[in-house]
């Protein structure tokens, strides 16, 4: 246990001590925020357009809101997957994997301990996502009208899901990291995944009405999993699965690469 406590701290140093980590963090905030005002305006533009009546309030309703909390996680996820992917590729870039074997000869426990790190990390990454969504929500719920749904249990299990579904791409990217050593390549096919072949699949899958396997990608396990359900935008499927079998969905992505990468890294030799 003293050898995981010491481990985990030294992977924490490795994140708090280096710039990237922090310019990842203040980018994942300032965007989720402007995605956050995205979402949180769509509900209000009949409004504004004139075609709802004017004493409509249009913030009542606890999904809505939990919609604004959650509006900056389709990019928070995707800069948690890249967090994960520099976890991992810092390690082989700068050849740091065998000190970190010496430091700790059992290499099961630097494993864990790594894991633990990067699952705190998502988790920082998830909480400042929610915090810019209600920074957001704040003035629009002032301006339109509304209740920032603080005492709903079904917001806060959203905003909760929320932020645990960020940690977990930041591991997806962890495993990607590690079944791919080269950190510029795992970047390349994690950025071009998130934002380019999953979106399309997603999007044949919704014209075909073939909920189940849009269900099991990560996107849309996410969206099901925060209670996006049938929110095109953000890839909600509408027939989905109930939010804890989104998560163990979203849980076996983040958990399979990470273990096979996980196994492979325990057995094989290091350089540096």
């Amino acid at each position: 246990m003293t050898g995981f406590v010491g481990a985990f701290r030294s992977e924490v140093r490795k994140y708090t001590t280096t710039k990237t980590w922090w310019i990842l963090l203040i980018v994942a905030f300032l965007g989720a925020a402007l995605y956050a005002v995205v979402y949180g305006i769509i509900p209000a533009t009949p409004r504004l357009l004139g075609v709802a009546e004017a004493d409509t309030d249009i913030y009542t309703e606890p999904g809505t809101v939990a919609a604004i909390y959650n509006g900056g996680n389709s990019l928070t996820r995707i800069l948690a997957l890249v967090a994960g992917v520099f976890a991992m590729g810092n390690e082989y870039r700068h050849r740091t994997m065998g000190l970190a074997y010496l430091a700790t000869p059992r290499r099961r426990v630097v494993v864990a301990a790594k894991t633990a790190a990067v699952l705190l990390l998502g988790l920082v990454y998830g909480i400042a996502s929610a915090i810019a969504g209600f920074v957001v929500a704040l003035p629009l719920v002032g301006l339109f009208g509304g209740s920032l749904q603080l005492g709903s249990p079904d917001v806060w299990r959203a905003v909760v899901l929320g932020v645990v579904s960020i940690a977990l791409w930041t591991l997806m990217g962890m495993g990607l990291g590690i079944l791919i050593p080269n950190m510029v390549v795992a970047m390349i096919i994690g950025i071009a995944f998130a934002y380019l072949v999953e979106p399309t699949v997603s999007l044949v899958l919704a014209l075909q009405d073939w909920w189940l396997p849009l269900n099991l990608l990560p996107s849309g396990a996410t969206s099901v999993m925060v209670g996006l359900s049938g929110n095109a935008l953000m890839m909600g499927p509408s027939t989905a699965f109930p939010w804890w079998g989104a998560a163990l969905v979203l849980l076996g992505w983040a958990v399979i690469p990470g273990g096979i990468g996980a196994v492979l890294t325990v057995r094989k030799d290091v350089n540096g």
